[in-house]
């Protein structure tokens, strides 16, 4: 698999230098760059409430081309890796004595790391002095890279009397299609998103520095064909450079 990935960079990165080449850039070819930043991943759906609700921090980067279409249209195709998954911090009881209650911390995390290419048409926005502010759209099929890296600690622990019980999840939980809490998520190897985003550039020369965010929402059903549904929902915040 990284062999692959490696011969996709390397074609990508040679398509896009010879896209900004200036013997061979036509007309049409706006350019070429790099985006890097965090990204906040959590899983959607029943399962997803479940085993990984709350927003697990990673990093992300990628390469992109853009193809003018017009004056304020662009098709912008990427090669990025993204980290998906999610994460849940809980507290679970057990009862060490009939009159004590045990309170332990656990934190739980899946990371699900893809190969993203996001197929984008990037719409220009009315100029802000320097600033060049745009939005984008577009499907972003994406290739699992490697198998979930689960992770599940345990905390602190807390016994307190009875009458001081407070609400907590039971001390196991156990799904038929996925095994015990903490267990790595039987996802499927492809996953497609549909991406929605906002960014702005600065400048006007040859190269030029931008931020964006976007917002990627998972379409497919990570483990088709059981009771629970999981869905991959990623934020990303990046820095970019852009090649013009």
């Amino acid at each position: 698999m990284r062999g692959i990935f490696a011969a996709v960079l390397l074609a990508v990165v040679g398509a896009t230098a010879w896209a900004a080449a200036p013997a061979a850039a036509g007309p049409h070819v706006a350019g070429w760059g790099f985006r890097a930043g965090w990204s906040g991943a959590q899983l959607l759906g029943n399962g997803g409430d479940i085993i990984a609700p709350q927003v697990r921090s990673d990093f992300t980067w990628g390469l992109f081309a853009t193809t003018r279409l017009n004056s304020w249209l662009s098709f912008q195709p990427e090669l990025a890796w993204v980290s998906k998954g999610g994460k849940e911090d809980f507290t679970a009881f057990s009862f060490p004595s009939p009159t004590e209650v045990t309170y332990t911390d656990f934190h739980s995390a899946h990371r699900l790391h893809y190969l993203e290419v996001p197929l984008l048409l990037r719409f220009e926005l009315p100029s802000v002095g320097p600033l060049r502010p745009y939005t984008l759209a577009g499907p972003a099929p994406a290739w699992l890279l490697s198998e979930d890296d689960a992770e599940f600690t345990q905390g602190g622990s807390t016994t307190v009397p009875r009458s001081a019980a407070r609400p907590a999840r039971a001390s196991a939980q156990i799904f038929e299609e996925l095994g015990a809490v903490g267990d790595p998520l039987p996802a499927q190897t492809f996953d497609l998103g549909v991406v929605g985003g906002l960014g702005l550039w600065w400048g006007d020369g040859r190269v030029r520095l931008g931020l964006e965010g976007r917002y990627t929402q998972g379409l497919l059903d990570m483990v088709p064909g059981g009771d629970f549904a999981f869905h991959n929902s990623v934020f990303g915040v990046t820095a970019a450079i852009e090649v013009r």
